[in-house]
């Protein structure tokens, strides 16, 4: 019989590989360009979790996506976005960013300050097959004081979400949690825990910034914030 999945792994961020080119020093979950691992090529509807830094006025000339949901969440500074589909964006720490590639767009990303260092987690996801580029951004920072998770995207029109994705049972709920409080993770068969900031107990387990867990089976899970903390997951509906 194959040898079946464990139902909990982490990783940790050192684990991650490191990609650094001039101004950009990006951490990555999942194979990425360079760093090819059969073993580690995605997880569930996610094929990139990438943890960019920036130096100022550093970043990514046009070049072209296709097939992809592609999520974009900043942590520190303001990212720059045009596409060649005529969208352009100005996203900052509270603001959640999606651009469906459809076909095929091309776009450009840039740290907006010539003084500050820029920090974003970019996530891509399997499209469901959409042709047509667009492109969404909305203001979650009003919400995100709540001692729960804020539903930012999801799949399959759900009303309750920020944003909408073209992939079908996939949600981000992000989560900013005072020290010392106790939050359940919403559930799913897949479930994909990024740390982004401070640090949280689960399940026995001391996870840091930067480090994930994947969670390959539904039931309850809560964590426990360890100081002020943000994290971001996603759950997924389907496996494939």
């Amino acid at each position: 019989m194959p040898e079946m999945e464990p139902a909990v792994t982490i990783q940790r961020s050192a684990e991650r590989y490191l990609s650094v080119r001039e101004g950009i020093e990006t951490r990555h979950c999942f194979s990425f360009g360079d760093h090819y691992d059969p073993d580690n090529i995605g997880f569930g509807d996610l094929t990139a979790v990438n943890d960019e830094a920036l130096a100022p006025g550093s970043g990514y000339d046009l070049h072209r996506h296709r097939d992809a949901e592609i999520v974009t969440w900043v942590l520190d500074g303001t990212l720059e976005h045009e596409d060649s589909a005529g969208h352009h964006g100005t996203i900052r720490p509270g603001t959640i960013q999606r651009m469906s590639a459809g076909a095929g767009v091309e776009h450009a990303e840039r740290n907006a300050s010539a003084d500050d260092s820029l920090r974003f987690v970019q996530m891509w996801l399997r499209s469901d097959g959409v042709d047509r580029p667009s492109y969404r951004q909305a203001d979650l920072e009003a919400h995100l004081d709540e001692p729960e998770f804020v539903l930012a995207v999801a799949g399959g029109h759900d009303e309750t979400a920020a944003i909408d994705i073209d992939r079908v049972g996939a949600e981000l709920w992000i989560g900013r949690i005072a020290g010392g409080v106790d939050v359940a993770l919403p559930d799913a068969p897949l479930r994909h825990l990024h740390v982004v900031r401070g640090g949280v107990a689960i399940d026995g387990e001391q996870l840091a910034d930067g480090d994930t867990m994947r969670i390959a089976a539904p039931g309850a899970h809560r964590i426990i914030a360890e100081g002020a903390t943000e994290v971001l997951l996603w759950a997924m509906h389907r496996s494939s």
